[in-house]
């Protein structure tokens, strides 16, 4: 009878190990789960009794980046997935956009270390780098490692520029995670708002993270039903010179799908690319010179603009004084518009419905040619 037993017990050890489900208990699966994700493309997120699985691809080489985020006091593990202990007690943020969801989750507190606070918005991170709580970093490209170690954060959010994050390997070992985000080359604007379910899940907040997304999606759903179909669609161009180039939203860019679904005539939705899309002056000045709409040229006095670049005078939305951007309040746009994307289509809408030159005060835009 004990022979028997073994000869039926050894073979579903084996199985367990083989099949590399799970290495303590039983129950874990990597089936039969359905994803809380609706709108993004490159972020996949899996619920579990014991946590979530997350799954980061990176847009270009389909590389995945797999982390558990295992419940405290959970010994759950899945193999090819490192695991994260949440909720985390400190993260590190180098991205303002991240900012603005956690701002969103009343979870600004778990963070750490940040950005410049040149580009931040949030009164409370701003107080909190002041009073020494919050350590103040440059960009992910030229963060300190040593002021990221000191930190002894638990993750560290970063924009995944570069495929790793500098220093990853020795960041890691030090037990910091380091996490990519690809929001900002989804290809729709609730694909990216929907990133904010990652740090719900990160911070213990994963529901009401899923339910400020529902309320968003329903919200910008409504508001592209109002674009009237029968009216003409404007001609809209976006972006300014950079160095020698134009710089501008790529056709497939989260960006270029709002302009369209505002009912605009985006000039380089034929492009491909998720990120930027570059021209020369030359090519932008001859092809867009009677384009109804510029919006972005990332500068809130057209008399600069001109003084700097004079032939810019002979774009036509110069002369109709139909010039927008959101350089009067440039922190606020790029920590907050991710996560209220329903705010920047009302606004575009107001603008390419041919009402952009009224007094209506806008959420993040104005008009900086009237």
């Amino acid at each position: 009878m004990r022979f028997n037993m073994f000869r039926i017990l050894i073979p579903l050890i084996l199985l367990c190990f083989l099949t590399g489900c799970e290495t303590r208990t039983s129950n874990a699966r990597l089936d039969a789960t359905e994803t809380a994700m609706k709108a993004s493309k490159f972020l996949k997120i899996t619920p579990k009794e014991s946590g979530a699985l997350v799954e980061i691809t990176h847009p270009d080489t389909q590389k995945v980046a797999r982390f558990f985020l295992r419940k405290r006091g959970q010994k759950t593990q899945f193999n090819g997935f490192k695991t994260i202990d949440v909720p985390v007690k400190r993260m590190i943020v180098l991205s303002s956009p991240y900012i603005g969801m956690l701002g969103k989750l009343n979870a600004t507190d778990k963070i750490a270390a940040t950005t410049s606070k040149r580009y931040i918005y949030n009164k409370q991170v701003l107080a909190g780098i002041k009073a020494g709580k919050i350590r103040e970093l440059q960009d992910e490209l030229n963060a300190s490692t040593e002021v990221i170690l000191g930190c002894k954060a638990d993750v560290l959010m970063f924009s995944a520029f570069s495929t790793e994050f500098p220093k990853q390997a020795l960041i890691e070992r030090v037990g910091t995670a380091c996490i990519p985000c690809y929001d900002w080359r989804e290809t729709s604007p609730l694909g990216k708002a929907e990133w904010i379910k990652l740090f719900g899940y990160l911070v213990g907040k994963e529901q009401q993270a899923s339910s400020y997304f529902d309320l968003i999606q329903t919200s910008y759903s409504a508001l592209k039903k109002l674009v009237s179909k029968k009216q003409e669609a404007l001609r809209v161009f976006c972006g300014n010179l950079i160095g020698d180039a134009w710089y501008s939203p790529a056709g497939s860019s989260f960006f270029a799908c709002q302009i369209k679904d505002a009912g605009g005539n985006y000039a380089f939705a034929h492009t491909s690319g998720t990120g930027s899309h570059s021209a020369t002056f030359e090519h932008i000045l001859s092809t867009q010179r009677g384009a109804d709409i510029w919006l972005d040229p990332g500068i809130s006095d057209l008399a600069i603009l001109l003084r700097n670049q004079p032939k810019m005078k002979y774009f036509s939305c110069i002369k109709n004084k139909e010039v927008y951007c959101y350089s009067h309040q440039t922190n606020k746009y790029w920590e907050l518009s991710a996560i209220e994307p329903h705010h920047v289509l009302s606004d575009l809408i107001h603008i390419l419905s041919g009402k952009g030159k009224e007094e209506k005060e806008m959420y993040f835009y104005r008009n900086i040619a009237r």
